[in-house]
């Protein structure tokens, strides 16, 4: 089965879309490939998704899995793309309906006991993005909502993500705009007299 989940990598200071392809072949021999111009980082993804699937009660694929990062002639970096790897691995293992991802996009870092930690760039990436709810750690949900406003939705982890994605509860927090920065405090050099 294939998926395809939104989300998007930095080059330089600029988001840039990516579309995260996953294909689950259902006579092939085991095994993972990523394609696509992944560096280093998203290469060692495979066994961060692996885990955090696992450890959120899933099962991992027993088949061929093949992750395809679309715009192929742009080199992708960062760990911007694991959340959205492990949601195409769910989906394309159909462990996760494909209707339940339609209009999301997603971006975050998994540890191996599928907690979302913080990426940098959030802002970036979540102006980049058209989706109509953008997923992100709730430890940068406040920056992503700067730009995306009331699209950003928030999650501690993969575990919670998935029950909500499969209708068991509500997709985290939503993040209705950024909070206002502090008043200003008053200067000593504005003292006249």
């Amino acid at each position: 089965m294939l998926a395809c989940i939104s989300s998007a990598i930095l080059h330089g200071v600029r988001g840039t879309p990516v579309e995260v392809e996953v294909h689950v072949a259902q006579s092939a021999l085991p095994g993972f490939n990523i394609v696509g111009l992944p560096d280093g980082a998203v290469r060692e993804s495979r066994d961060r998704v692996r885990a955090a699937l696992v450890t959120s009660g899933l099962k991992w694929p027993n088949r061929k899995v093949t992750v395809n990062l679309a715009r192929s002639g742009v080199k992708k970096g960062g760990v911007w793309l694991d959340l959205p790897i492990a949601i195409g691995v769910a989906v394309a293992s159909d462990q996760l309906e494909p209707g339940r991802v339609e209009g999301f996009a997603f971006v975050g870092e998994l540890g191996l006991d599928g907690s979302l930690r913080s990426v940098p760039g959030v802002v970036p990436l979540a102006a980049s993005l058209s989706a109509r709810k953008i997923v992100v750690p709730s430890s940068c949900a406040s920056e992503a909502a700067l730009v995306a406003g009331e699209r950003v939705r928030a999650t501690q982890n993969l575990e919670m993500l998935l029950r909500s994605l499969r209708g068991e509860g509500d997709c985290g927090e939503v993040v209705a705009e950024a909070s206002q920065p502090p008043a200003p405090v008053p200067d000593l050099g504005e003292v006249r007299g």
